[in-house]
């Protein structure tokens, strides 16, 4: 995984839903298996500890692929969902060896924030929810305890260890200045008709698009003119397709036919992909680099992450130093 700070994938007041949510969901023709997936130093992880985590990626990848790429990202999604069960399993070591420990009123404290939170104060609708999904509230509790010492685990170790300068992000900027470029826009309007299937449509809707041409060249509104004939998801803008970079915007073939036109002018009939389009430019303006100060703020959350990657990469790699850890190879699929 290269995601950092994963050990908080499952947010505290979701523990209920997410990390004890009964039996795992899996998609037809996959096998949920018991037993172990890996060991940290003497301790087992389950498979159905990784599943846990890896539960809702799956359920993201059984909504949208079938086959044999179903079963590959499904493969992909529980092995990460391993190596976040051992990266949980290397922080809580750390904190157990550390000194400085955290005082048992802060997990009390977060544990009747979530009953507060989620089930309105209710204790007796907690211990209901955990018995409808056969979790034990002890289990719970240590649940909670666990998610709140690896979120103060990694803010010492890694959340404040990152540091991203001023200098950084400025030199950032001037190293990347073609990332920040902006092509010339124009501000377009756009006219489509279909040209049919029949010859005989063929040639009456090339007629009817070279006549709204010649009433547009002539002056006519070309927005109205959309508004009353063209077939374009634009029709109810009369048109309009706002400010765009037409390199990014419109396939080449449509590029290409407003390349050349001023201000106020109509392109000619661009046919293309079975359909008749007209162009109009409104207007012109200069592609140019982006300010510095428009940029900086994303400039700067892209160091951050780049730098809490890898901070938190170098304290998991810390953490397994003289720690034997092995993963079991379990099929899920048959």
């Amino acid at each position: 995984m290269n995601i950092p700070g994963a050990v908080l994938l499952i947010p505290v007041p979701l523990l209920v839903l997410a990390v004890h949510a009964g039996p795992a969901e899996v998609p037809a023709g996959m096998a949920l298996v018991e037993g172990v997936a890996a060991y940290v130093g003497d301790k087992a992880i389950t498979v159905g500890e990784a599943m846990g985590i890896a539960q809702p990626a799956m359920r993201r990848l059984a909504s949208s692929l079938r086959g044999d790429e179903l079963k590959k990202r499904m493969e992909e999604a529980y092995r990460d969902g391993v190596g976040l069960a051992i990266e949980r399993r290397l922080v809580l070591a750390a904190y157990e060896k550390q000194d400085n420990k955290i005082p048992e009123w802060v997990f009390r404290n977060r544990a009747d924030a979530i009953v507060a939170q989620s089930f309105g104060g209710d204790r007796d609708a907690l211990l209901k929810a955990l018995s409808r999904d056969g979790v034990d509230y002890d289990e719970w509790l240590q649940d909670i305890r666990e998610q709140v010492i690896i979120a103060t685990m990694r803010r010492e170790f890694v959340d404040r260890r990152v540091r991203v300068s001023p200098s950084a992000v400025r030199g950032a900027y001037d190293s990347n200045r073609a990332k920040y470029e902006t092509g010339e826009q124009v501000n377009a309007r756009i006219i489509a008709l279909s040209k049919g299937r029949t010859d005989e449509e063929v040639r009456e809707r090339l007629d009817r698009i070279e006549s709204i041409r010649k009433d547009a060249v002539a002056g006519k509104d070309f927005a109205g003119l959309a508004r009353a004939h063209s077939e374009h998801r634009s029709r109810a803008e009369g048109g309009s397709l706002g400010w765009i970079d037409p390199r990014v915007s419109l396939r080449s073939e449509l590029a290409d036919a407003v390349r050349s036109l001023r201000a106020g002018e109509v392109s000619k009939v661009v046919e293309m992909a079975g359909d008749y389009y007209l162009l109009k430019v409104e207007g012109r303006r200069d592609g140019g680099v982006q300010p510095f100060d428009s940029v900086q703020d994303e400039i700067e959350r892209e160091l951050r992450r780049r730098e809490t990657e890898a901070v938190y990469r170098s304290w998991i790699a810390q953490l397994q130093k003289g720690v034997y850890i092995s993963r079991s190879d379990v099929d899920l699929f048959k």
